[in-house]
């Protein structure tokens, strides 16, 4: 798989975490199979090759040529990420994606998470620094916050919004 089918898969999780949280509880309606059909039509034709995207209640899951992501509602911090990333505890967790690559050993998570410290940019940073991670942060005033993190060959993106209290960490290989 080339590098822009990965971030194509990539971007495919929001689209995957949308669809989750549109469907309803229970077996598969219409309505949700048009859904799955017609984000995997959008990923084919955006180069993402073939997909199978498969919404079962609050897990989705998508297939392609060497990748698979799966988006799972949840409260708890993956626990088979790397021991070294140290884990968010800055608000709650609501909903994490995994995605690899197959046979390459890269990986990718999103979490998202709701409920946020308005400093919780600068309390993640210092908890990345203390764990040796190289880590720029950036303030957006009142609106939010950032920080990027490497260690190793593995990255590390926090943004949040101050307002909504809401935000995404992504942790993948570089």
């Amino acid at each position: 798989m080339t590098c822009s089918k990965w971030s194509i898969a990539l971007l495919g999780v929001a689209v995957l975490a949308v669809v989750a949280m549109v469907s309803g509880c229970g077996g598969k309606e219409a309505s949700e199979r048009a859904a799955e059909e017609i984000v995997e039509r959008a990923i084919e034709k955006a180069g993402g090759g073939n997909v199978d995207i498969d919404v079962d209640g609050d897990k989705v899951t998508m297939t392609g040529d060497g990748y698979r992501m799966e988006s799972t509602e949840t409260t708890e911090w993956p626990d088979d990420l790397p021991d070294d990333v140290p884990q968010f505890t800055y608000g709650k967790i609501e909903r994490v994606a995994r995605g690899e690559k197959a046979g390459t050993g890269e990986f990718s998570y999103n979490v998202w998470v709701h409920d946020i410290d308005a400093d919780a940019a600068a309390k993640y940073e210092a908890d990345l620094k203390k764990a040796g991670w190289e880590t720029n942060a950036v303030s957006v005033g009142e609106q939010g916050g950032m920080v990027t993190a490497e260690k190793g060959d593995l990255g590390v993106s926090f943004m949040h919004s101050k307002e909504d209290r809401r935000g995404n960490i992504v942790i993948a290989t570089q």
